[in-house]
């Protein structure tokens, strides 16, 4: 539904025009001659307008009628004058009636009428500017005013059902990408199939609700790793959090770095504790220290571990005898409990081996200074190297 909103020379209506308002005011003051030709100026402006033409017709019967009651007044007669008085009063009833009745068909549905279209109109352009600017909610609550006006306009009706349509795709848009900022994917999932039954090619919807779907997907899968994770499930949580990085770089990254290198540090510190003897699982721990510290180069913690490591790896594998205790020595200086005392028993069983072969060599007290620091470690059971300490002691007493 279209108005026309152009400014066109005259007034669209004879009642806005100059002369119409002259025509009157010579009315209120009883010019009549004046009155006539300010209106019949208004008729050669609007010639097919039936209502200035009535108007025109009124003003001239009026005039005729005031014209013959000022040549009844002039003759004198008192009975003359009292008919005439009666008869102006009873043409001043009919014109009155005529003229009301004039108003209320042609003259107040006119304006009514003239009112109404630039009402509408100045809504309408109200409308159509708050739509443009995408104030949704502002353009309903201007079409809803219009349909008061104009309750059975099928166009105002349409208007109307599309702006809320928009409205409900613009508010589930601004939700969904709410929700995307808090990370609360399944909603954000949610208001975006929504809104992708109303209009599928809605601005970026089709990329959005595929970011949605695979920040889902990602935030799922760091969950499980997050659970290994916090269960000790070392393996499993860097498989994961491998497999996130190679999917999004992007996706929790300073996160994921630091749950790599804590994930390779324990677990390597995990092999180190229940090693003991086993190179292999030495040398896995090594591997997995390597790699926390490709995450963190310069970890002073991650470095010492792995020179501890080390260390422990060259005593297990060395077979130089003397070279391994130096190693476990300076390993248990450093670190009683290193490895969960894995370290302390090599060094025990390592000492023991030594004293024993001094002693059969007949290096007494060298073999008492093994056994003897041999008994002071933290070991499960110093008991042999306790026995062969005061073995040796009470012999050298006798």
């Amino acid at each position: 539904m279209s108005y026309d909103v152009s400014t066109p020379s005259k007034p669209k209506s004879p009642f806005d025009h100059p002369s119409y308002n002259e025509g009157m005011d010579y009315l209120d003051k009883g010019q009549w001659q004046k009155a006539v030709g300010a209106i019949e100026t208004l008729r050669e402006l609007y010639p097919e307008n039936d209502d200035v033409r009535d108007l025109l017709a009124d003003i001239n019967m009026r005039a005729t009628v005031a014209q013959a009651q000022s040549r009844k007044k002039s003759k004198g007669s008192t009975k003359r004058l009292v008919r005439g008085i009666g008869v102006g009063v009873l043409v001043l009833i009919v014109i009155s009636i005529i003229g009301l009745a004039v108003y209320k068909l042609w003259i107040e549905p006119t304006f009514l009428h003239e009112y109404r279209i630039q009402q509408l109109t100045a809504l309408r352009q109200n409308a159509d500017e708050a739509i443009i600017a995408g104030r949704y909610s502002e353009a309903r609550q201007t079409l809803e005013e219009m349909r008061t006006i104009v309750p059975e306009d099928a166009d105002i009706d349409e208007t109307l059902q599309r702006v809320e349509q928009l409205e409900k795709i613009t508010d589930l848009y601004n939700t969904a990408q709410e929700y995307m900022a808090g990370e609360a994917w399944d909603k954000a999932i949610e208001a975006l199939t929504e809104l992708q039954s109303l209009d599928a090619q809605y601005r970026d919807l089709p990329e959005l609700l595929a970011t949605a779907q695979e920040a889902q997907t990602l935030a799922q899968q760091f969950q499980t790793a997050e659970a290994d994770f916090a269960n000790g499930d070392w393996m499993s949580a860097l498989d994961t959090y491998k497999q996130l990085h190679e999917t999004s770089l992007t996706f929790k990254f300073d996160t994921i770095q630091n749950r790599l290198f804590e994930s390779h540090f324990n677990y390597a510190q995990e092999l180190m504790a229940t090693a003991h003897t086993d190179s292999d699982q030495v040398t896995a721990a090594l591997e997995h220290f390597a790699e926390a510290l490709t995450v963190r180069p310069f970890d002073e913690g991650a470095l010492n571990e792995r020179r501890l490591a080390e260390s422990y790896a060259s005593a297990l594998n060395t077979d130089d005898h003397n070279q391994a205790i130096d190693l476990l020595q300076t390993i248990y200086a450093e670190r009683p409990d290193y490895a969960g005392y894995n370290a302390a028993e090599l060094l025990y069983t390592a000492l023991l081996t030594r004293a024993d072969a001094q002693l059969a060599a007949g290096e007494t007290n060298i073999a008492l200074d093994d056994y003897e620091n041999a008994a002071d470690l933290p070991v499960a059971d110093p008991s042999e190297a306790q026995e062969k300490s005061a073995e040796l002691i009470a012999a050298s007493t006798e």
